[in-house]
């Protein structure tokens, strides 16, 4: 007697954890955010602001979480806070960590800052912490135009680049 064989008990041992892959099956043109902000008031105002200009985005409460999610991920955007996971902002893990990944990565990635003491689109305190832009948490009701517009300078400044690199078949 033939014993019949269902497709799916070939792939038994296969367990596929999508945990850290959140965009495994949207477009490649489609816009991802990684939001990494403790205040759940100011989260909670990103979040929407992101939403409502068609990004994809996840959240993360700790360091660790945040770089399980950028594991499988390059995110377009990632949201910041100067305390997020840590007591002293000048020892933020998440911005140390993207300090050093390499350029060509972190390069396609625009990183935003929040601040309380910073004041909003300081550039030379933007390079001094490896960020693309700070906004200071009193500007945080033109985040969205802010970011909107940070975004648009970054890839008209980078957009030669990037074109060399396509042509010379580096991307």
């Amino acid at each position: 007697m033939a014993e019949t064989k269902n497709l799916s008990d070939d792939f038994l041992w296969f367990e596929y954890d999508d945990s850290g892959k959140p965009f495994d099956f949207i477009g490649t043109d489609t816009e991802t955010a990684l939001i990494c902000v403790t205040d759940e008031t100011l989260r909670n105002q990103i979040t929407e602001d992101l939403k409502n200009r068609d990004f994809y985005s996840t959240e993360a409460k700790t360091v660790k979480e945040a770089l399980k999610k950028m594991r499988f991920h390059t995110y377009t955007l990632m949201v910041i806070d100067e305390n997020f996971d840590t007591a002293d902002p000048g020892r933020n893990d998440l911005i140390r960590y993207l300090a050093n990944i390499p350029m060509s990565d972190r390069r396609r990635m625009f990183v935003t800052l929040i601040s309380r003491h910073i004041r909003s689109l300081d550039r030379m305190a933007a390079l001094d912490r490896s960020v693309n832009m700070i906004i200071n948490v009193s500007s945080m009701k033109d985040f969205i135009t802010l970011v909107t517009n940070g975004m648009a300078e970054n890839e008209g400044f980078y957009y030669t680049f990037a074109e060399i690199m396509k042509t010379a078949g580096k991307v």
